[in-house]
Parts: structure tokens; sequence; C-alpha cells
């Protein structure tokens, strides 16, 4: 008897489904595998990649370092010719040295972003970047880098001038054992109670109660990239906030009365060209940075002034043409008629003795620096234009300061500006 055709068709039915099921997993089971395949691939690339990335960085940071310490055997070697050997990098030019280590390549570069000339002033600040590559990785490191070790000689006096400095009959000067001192000329027309180093001098020479050096050694002066470098550092202080000056406040790390502040004390205040911008009874424990074009500043006291950081200036003033005052009081600043607490003591009843302590800066060979009326400077003022006393001023040179620079106040050797270690764009 003939079995039912509609069981046979049922078997072949069951056998070709399950034909095809096992196609169907075994299928699966590849697709699942490349996946697998291909996962691992890529994690291994990815893997590799980060390794590179990772030890590029570490490349870099060696080229930065290795950078420092060639430079520093260079000054040690040619203190006064070192520079010549390298020039400021361009896009695309010749590194200054690379070395391979590793599995790749590290190279570094110095540049000159004040003027874009490299050896034509040793008291310039640069910037190192390190330059790493590991296979398809990259990675830069850059640093800033000023003079430092030996202080410059300035940090010597209590007055150093680039142009003439003139002592009129009716101002005499308070010294304490730095001189004053002029790249140019001292005219002494008024008494001097200390010391002066000039290269010139003119006026009564028994003027000078002290030691008169003629003529005197030139001495370098600081950088105007000094500016540029703690400009990077600073908070800045809208013109419109401060409607042309700053009367009855205390300016410091903690407080600022016109805007965010600055960790360091450190302010700008960018003055619109020919504008006059006075400051007066009040307290500064910081760093004023102030641009100027035509313009005048008058500090007039009572003022008491110092650096929030001791490794920073007192003030940099970055200007053509400008004149700058200074006055000091015969009368203390007094927390009751400013009607603040300027020294954090809690109470409002303080008289607080008016200076300008530290290094106050002026940048430019045509301004010109006016100290008068008991203006009483402990640290040095420094500029690159002239200086007319017009009555009593007393200039008092802080030893601390020549023992101690201030970061980019130094030669002879180079160092690190802290903070400036940065990952950075190739250069």
């Amino acid at each position: 008897m003939s079995r039912p055709r509609y069981i046979l068709l049922d078997r072949r039915f069951r056998r070709g489904g399950a034909y095809i099921l096992v196609i169907g997993v075994a299928m699966l089971i590849t697709v699942i595998g490349m996946g697998t395949l291909l996962a691992t691939r890529l994690n291994g690339k990815e893997a590799s990649t980060s390794t590179d990335w990772e030890e590029a960085g570490t490349l870099a940071q060696a080229a930065v370092e290795h950078a420092i310490s060639y430079l520093n055997a260079q000054v040690a070697a040619n203190p006064t010719t070192w520079r010549s050997s390298f020039t400021s990098y361009t896009t695309g030019g010749a590194y200054a040295f690379t070395q391979s280590m590793g599995r790749g390549s590290w190279s570094w570069v110095v540049k000159d972003q004040i003027d874009g000339n490299f050896s034509n002033n040793y008291a310039d600040p640069f910037t190192v970047y390190g330059i790493a590559t590991v296979n398809q990785a990259k990675r830069v490191y850059s640093v800033q880098v000023v003079p430092g070790g030996t202080p410059l000689d300035v940090l010597r006096c209590g007055l150093q001038a680039g142009g003439q400095v003139t002592v009129n009959s009716n101002s005499p000067v308070s010294l304490g054992t730095g001189p004053i001192s002029s790249n140019t000329k001292v005219n002494t027309g008024g008494i001097i109670y200390g010391n002066v180093e000039t290269p010139s001098q003119s006026g009564s020479a028994s003027n000078v109660q002290g030691t008169l050096t003629v003529p005197a050694a030139f001495k370098p002066m600081p950088s105007s990239g000094l500016y540029n470098l703690y400009l990077a550092k600073a908070t800045a202080i809208p013109w419109s906030s401060v409607s042309g000056g700053i009367t009855d406040q205390l300016l410091s790390s903690t407080t600022n009365p016109y805007g965010a502040t600055n960790p360091d004390g450190v302010y700008s205040i960018v003055i619109p060209a020919g504008q006059s911008f006075t400051t007066s009874s009040s307290r500064i424990v910081g760093t004023l940075l102030i641009s100027t074009n035509g313009g005048t500043l008058n500090f007039n006291g009572p003022i008491q002034w110092q650096p929030n950081r001791t490794d920073y200036p007192a003030l940099i003033v970055n200007g053509t043409n400008a004149t700058v005052n200074f006055s000091g009081s015969s009368t203390w600043l007094s927390e009751a008629t400013v009607g603040k607490d300027l020294n954090g003591n809690g109470t409002m009843t303080d008289d607080l003795q008016p200076y300008f302590q530290g290094v106050f800066h002026i940048i430019g060979s045509t301004n010109s620096v006016y100290p008068q009326n008991n203006a009483y400077f402990n640290g040095l003022l420094i500029t690159d234009g002239t200086v007319q006393t017009s009555s009593q001023t007393t200039f008092i040179s802080d030893p601390n300061l020549y023992a101690n620079p201030p970061i980019g106040y130094g030669a002879s050797t180079l160092m690190i500006v802290p903070g400036s270690w940065i990952w950075d764009s190739p250069p």
C-alpha cells in the first residue's frame, strides 16, 4: 500500500527547513566572527593610536627640556653672542634641533614673538616649542622663556633712566645704597644725598653728596617685551569701568571694584590715545599694566602700592610720548576718608604710609617721567626715557630686587616662566 502523498511532501519540507536553518546559523556565526575580528582590529588600531599619542606627548616634553638645557649651555659658553646661532622660527622653516627617539622623533625651535628678530635683544623673552611625531600622531608643547639668574645691573639702582636725569635746584633727592643712574646724562642741579653713575654729568658736581662715577658703564635695560609677557597673565579692566582713573579704592588679587579678580593681582588698562588717567587715595597690591600713546598718567598721593608677588613688578607702562607724574603726599592714606578697609584687618580706622614699592617700569624712549611732591620710592623707578624731579623726591634702592630679580629682569641664564607650559598648535 503506498504512503499518502502529503506525508512525503511533509518530510521533504522538514528536511529543506532544517537545511535552511543550518545554513542560516552558519552565516550568522560567520557574520559574528567577522564582526568580532573587525572589532578586534579596530580596538587594536585605537590602542596603537592612543599609544602613539601618549608617546608623542612624552617626546614633546623631552624636546622642550632638551632645548632649555642646550640653550643654557650656549648662554654659559657665549653669553654675549649665543643668540646669533639661532633664528626666530617661521612656519615651514628648518627646526633648530631634531633627534630620533624610541618609535618617533622630536624637534624644537625658538620663536621671538616681540619683533621676530631673535638676536637683536638679549633681554627679550621668547617661546620654545617642542614638536614630536610618532607614526601619525603629532604633539606640540610650548613654554615661555626669560633671562634669569644674574640680575640686571639696573636693579642695584633707586632710579635708572635711558635718557637724561635732571635734578632741579629745589628738589634734593635722598637715596639708599643704590645710585641714581642714567645711560645718557645726569644734571646735578640739586643736591643728591647719595651716589650717581652716568656717562656724562652737568651741573655742580659738589651737589652729589655721595660718589660721582663719570663716565660709568652703560647699563642694559629690561626688554620692552616684558609688557606682553605680563599682559598674558593679566585681567583686563575696561576703560569705561575706570572712567579715567582709580580713586578711593583697593585693587588686589582678591578685590577688583571693576570686574573679575586676578589670582596674581595682575590687571591691564588700555588708555585711549591722548587721554589722561589719574590714580589717587588708593591702595594697590598688585601689578598694573598700562598702555598709552600721548596720554598723561597721574599717580597722586596718598597711594600705597606694592606688587602682590615679589617676583613681579608693580607697574609696567608701555607707550609713546606719554607724561608720567608720580606725586607723594604729606598725609597718610586714611581708611576713614576712603571709606574702605584697605589692609584687611576688619577696621576702617587705620592710616597707611604712602609709598611706591617694587619695580616701576616705563617702557618707551619718548616718554617723560616726573617724580615730585614727596614721592617715596622703595625699590626701582626705571624708564627708557627722561626723568625730571621738580620737588623733594626719595629713592631707596631695595637690595632684595637684586638678590631675587622679578621674572624677566635677570640675565646670563634662562628660566621658564612659571605656569607657561601648555599643549600648543604647531608654530
